[in-house]
């Protein structure tokens, strides 16, 4: 994610240029009065972190002008601050036009709003936000930049406006910007902020999905020069790229999905524009005939849009490497209302109109005004605003009737945080719809959640495995946070030997050595007691500390690999004289060596052995290589006709990890190749890792081969590879 910081600050000669390349033909002499009026009226002034308030301004102004605003928008962008006291209210408007001065007039009211955590409040101060939105709309898209600019730098406030700031932009500000079509601000502004309200996940999905995009790099590569051939050898012109990757949206995909980051598709993502719409069906059913199509990825966004006016096709496609890549295929009309929103629709100095899009946002924000006029009960207003088709909300009701808005899949304990911290802390049960349940059981439309509760506050830190709200998530940490040290230390020690168990990594001298100081150089902390406290109270996830150990200890033991032969005998298997023909002989005995285990399809050799007959090796055996050739003659060998009927063992030596789950894996692994283990031995070496030998019943070298394939795509898998 590309976020600008202090080391690139926007000038006013950069947001010139950029104002200039999106107006061509405009007059943007405006921005120079307003650059003058702001570098009067905010001397001296500065922000958080102390940074002058005047760069905060032009970084804002700056964030706008990426977008196809007129200079009327941009130049409130940079005068976003401004009062009206620091000019005489009939002279302001002579300098700066009606249009302008009636934007800064809205800004100046809702400049004064900071979003309370009482419910009833926030939907007032939300109504009059949205007056103002319905009177122009660009005023709060200003707000929205001005958002962005401080998530950005959210890093020099101090830490408890950092929480509250994060999740608000979470809860309201990044809702806004979806339904107003602004996808770029929308998943900026939401990363930044689950960056703050998750720590623990946000650090290790980045870390997870940087290791696999890095992985992948060479894969999505050759998936673009494909497709671009592809497309270019059937008269199609197209523009790609690969597709910038959001972890909140893809942490979200995880939790809805219940599957692992390994499992995302959109590691590996394209966007593919192209002229017109018939050209988006043309490539669609080029990818889908020359790739194979991932059954249940395809949506079609263009035939029916998305609320907000978003148009696309998505698929998913087994590219190079046989690794699933996802292709979003769309025009480049689409592409500016996928990107820009209501922006792209805007005839300057019109309010809003001038495109499908825009119409919907402006219905969208007048029957909110309406309703909002029409009810009585603020907080109804609060749920039709964050009310989003695409953000999965769930509405339940407390015994006495109070709506509670969470997200999809959220539990009695987020709804017990959601009513009160203190009722969440001391949450011991809840009963749904009248009748007992646990308090991980999911939520939905319509159901009354009655909380039970203790004298004493008790909150489990299992609860953050299956809480969803991001407000539970924080409260939860932040009570084990402040709560006992010493017993956090000691909680966190517990919990990460558990992990290091189950993954079979009990070495300790190597984990101090490998592990934890990489984890304690990534994590900014300074001692393993800081980590187990951080550990122990929430704010680093366990399995993510265990994912780097296991990392580090798997290449340690790749490397170590290289020069460690592994050697054991196979069982002896007799052959059918038909199936391998041996060259100028007949009616001669025919075994084959239980020291590479040769399969139809692999290149053999013969070797005569003095009233024995002849033996089949693989033309590569080790053991064969090192027999002289005068004690033990070579003759030429092929496979015989009949050898491709008949049942054979493969070989199997695997190295792994320790973990508890991996000899399932490897049972489970070859059973999806529809084989069966005729044996399997197994045992744990001096330096904790795994060795399995492993025999399992094909009919030539390539269902071998694809086995030792599906083996070695385990995550606790070193090596694996066909006896030699």
């Amino acid at each position: 994610m590309n976020t600008p910081q202090d080391t690139n600050l926007c000038t006013f000669d950069t947001l010139k240029r950029k104002v200039a390349l999106q107006n061509q033909g405009e007059d943007i002499a405006l921005l120079d009065t307003a650059y003058e009026l702001a570098n009067q009226a905010y001397r001296g002034r500065t922000v958080a972190g102390g940074r002058p308030l005047l760069q905060h301004c032009l970084n804002v102004a700056c964030i706008l002008a990426e977008y196809p605003l007129d200079p009327q928008t941009i130049a409130a962008g940079l005068l976003h601050e401004l009062l009206p006291s620091n000019r005489g209210t009939a002279e302001l408007k002579k300098l700066l036009g009606d249009e302008l001065f009636e934007m800064l007039e809205l800004l100046s009211s809702l400049n004064v709003l900071r979003f309370s955590k009482d419910e009833k409040e926030q939907a007032q101060q939300l109504r009059q936000m949205f007056i103002a939105m319905a009177r122009k709309v660009h005023t709060i898209v200003v707000k929205l930049a001005n958002r962005l600019e401080i998530m950005r730098h959210l890093d020099l406030f101090p830490e408890q406006e950092r929480e509250a700031y994060a999740l608000e932009t979470m809860e309201i500000f990044a809702p806004l910007a979806h339904r107003l079509g602004l996808s770029q601000m929308k998943s900026e502004i939401e990363d930044l902020a689950f960056k703050w309200t998750s720590p623990a996940e946000y650090a290790y999905l980045r870390d997870s999905v940087q290791a696999l995009a890095t992985e992948r790099e060479e894969t999505l590569q050759l998936s673009i020069r494909e497709i671009k051939k592809l497309c270019r050898d059937n008269g199609v012109d197209i523009h790609i790229t690969g597709r910038q990757k959001h972890y909140y949206s893809m942490y979200k995909k995880m939790l809805r999905q219940g599957i692992q980051v390994s499992e995302l598709f959109d590691i590996l993502a394209v966007r593919i524009i192209v002229e017109t719409e018939e050209q988006c069906y043309r490539v669609l059913s080029l990818l889908h005939t020359n790739w194979t199509p991932v059954p249940g990825t395809f949506d079609d966004y263009i035939q029916e849009p998305k609320d907000n006016g978003y148009q696309s096709l998505h698929t998913v496609v087994v590219g190079p490497n046989k690794l699933p890549v996802e292709a979003q295929i769309r025009t480049w009309e689409m592409h500016q209302t996928a990107e820009y929103g209501v922006a792209a629709h805007w005839a300057y100095k019109e309010e809003v109109g001038g495109g499908r899009v825009a119409d919907t946002a402006a219905t969208w924000i007048r029957r909110v005004v309406d309703h909002g006029s029409e009810t009585t009960d603020p907080r109804h207003f609060l749920e039709q605003i964050t009310l989003d088709p695409f953000e999965d909300k769930v509405f339940v009701l407390t015994p006495k009737g109070r709506v509670v808005t969470l997200p999809k899949g959220a539990t009695p304990v987020d709804a017990a945080y959601r009513i009160h911290t203190e009722i969440g802390h001391r949450c011991i049960g809840a009963m749904v719809n009248g009748r007992i349940a646990t308090l991980d059981t999911p939520l939905h439309n319509g159901d009354v959640i009655e909380i039970k509760t203790s004298k004493t506050p008790r909150p489990s830190r299992d609860w953050l495995q299956f809480v969803r709200s991001a407000g539970a998530r924080q409260k939860i940490r932040t009570w084990f946070k402040q709560s006992n040290r010493v017993e956090n230390i000691a909680q966190g020690k517990e919990m990460l030997q558990h992990e290091l168990d189950r993954a079979g990594l009990r070495r300790k001298d190597l984990i101090d050595r490998i592990g934890l100081q990489d984890s304690l150089k990534i994590t900014n902390l300074k001692t393993e007691n800081d980590l187990y406290a951080a550990i122990g109270c929430g704010d680093i996830n366990v399995e993510g500390v265990v994912n780097r150990i296991r990392k580090k200890y798997r290449d340690l033991l790749q490397v170590e690999e290289r020069d460690k032969p592994v050697t054991r005998a196979a069982p002896s298997v007799r052959r059918k004289k038909k199936d391998v023909i041996v060259d100028g002989l007949s009616d001669v005995l025919v075994n084959f060596s239980k020291c590479c285990c040769p399969l139809p399809g692999d290149a053999i050799v013969g070797q005569v052995s003095s009233g024995k007959g002849i033996y089949i090796h693989r033309a590569n055996c080790e053991t064969l290589k090192k027999t002289p050739k005068e004690k033990s003659p070579l003759v030429s060998v092929q496979w015989g006709g009949e050898a491709f009927k008949s049942a054979y063992l493969a070989h199997i030596v695997i190295h792994s990890l320790n973990s508890a789950e991996i000899l399932h894996q490897i049972m489970a692994a070859v059973s999806g190749a529809k084989m069966q283990i005729s044996n399997m031995q197994s045992k744990v070496l001096k330096d904790l890792s795994r060795l399995t030998n492993l025999w399992v019943e094909v009919t030539d070298a390539g269902q071998a081969a694809d086995i030792v394939s599906r083996i070695n795509r385990l995550d606790d898998v070193i090596s694996a590879q066909r006896k030699i």
